[in-house]
């Protein structure tokens, strides 16, 4: 589960993005989100897949997920 505060358009690109990592191994989650933000190409403000990716990599560190 993504949650936080996203400025994002379309609104529904979180959850988009959440149920493109279902079932991804932790290992290439990375690459998943990667894929999602070339293939989506959405309308984020101040933030890119890095981000996401950044994010998501400390959460998997720190067992979060």
């Amino acid at each position: 589960l993504l949650t936080g505060d996203f400025f994002v358009t379309p609104p529904r690109i979180v959850l988009d993005l959440e149920a493109s990592l279902r079932g991804i191994p932790a290992a290439r989650a990375g690459e998943a989100v990667d894929r999602f933000f070339a293939s989506v190409k959405p309308d984020v403000l101040s933030i890119g897949s890095g981000e996401f990716k950044a994010a998501l990599n400390a959460a998997l560190r720190a067992g979060d997920v």
